[in-house]
């Protein structure tokens, strides 16, 4: 009787195996990272195409472009303005792009006390970062002139 019960289990674990397999097998195999099929961009073509009437100098969205890339592992020929902050790797990069952001609200602010800079938070793609910080940025770089000149 014990070995009936003993065989039983054994069946039971292996026909749960066999079809646990079958289901990870169905699964569609994820497809391969954007980036490894993107065709490098130079920055200044990237500037010229997406942020020359924008404003904001170039010194400014290589900064923050480059900020993205250092974070989050990814060459910054390979980063276009319409890339969502979700689908880069190292899952943290919207915590690290809203301490960012922090931390650039914090310095404007420094250079004029209560001036009632709001920032809004809800940056999805590298081109709402770089639209929603780049004045913050200039104005942070614009300060560290007078400073280093005044």
């Amino acid at each position: 009787m014990k070995w009936l019960i003993l065989l039983a289990i054994v069946a039971i674990i292996i026909i749960f195996a066999i079809m646990r397999r079958k289901i990870l097998e169905r699964r569609p195999v994820p497809a391969p990272p954007v980036w490894e099929s993107r065709h490098p961009l130079a920055f200044e073509q990237f500037y010229d195409r997406y942020y020359a009437e924008s404003g904001l100098s170039e010194a400014v969205v290589f900064k923050l472009v480059e900020f993205i890339s250092l974070t989050s592992g990814i060459d910054y020929k390979l980063i276009l303005p319409d890339d969502s902050l979700d689908d880069f790797p190292k899952g943290s990069l919207r915590k690290h792009v809203l301490e960012f952001a922090e931390i650039m609200v914090k310095a404007t602010q420094g250079a004029a006390p209560r001036s009632g800079i709001w920032f809004d938070p809800r940056i999805e793609t590298v081109d709402d970062f770089i639209r929603k910080l780049g004045p913050l940025a200039a104005r942070v770089e614009e300060r560290q002139r007078q400073l280093h000149h005044g």
